[in-house]
């Protein structure tokens, strides 16, 4: 279900549920279970573990490395 709802080009997404909310969003990254899951339209994001930016919506220009990295943001 990576990318379940993706509408844009230049996403990559590797793990169950990683970038699974991104519609407008372009050019992030999403590695692992639930990367930058509900992600809708930020871009520029790198997210490399489980959970990491996980409730990111719009934010931009962030990256998250490690487990539940950033998870709030």
């Amino acid at each position: 279900t990576a990318l379940y709802n993706n509408k844009n080009s230049r996403n990559t997404a590797i793990g169950v549920a990683a970038l699974f909310s991104n519609v407008n969003g372009s050019q992030n990254i999403g590695v692992g279970h639930n990367a930058l899951q509900s992600n809708s339209g930020g871009n520029d994001n790198v997210a490399v573990g489980a959970y990491s930016l996980q409730t990111n919506t719009v934010g931009y220009e962030n990256i998250a490395i490690g487990t539940s990295a950033i998870y709030g943001n």
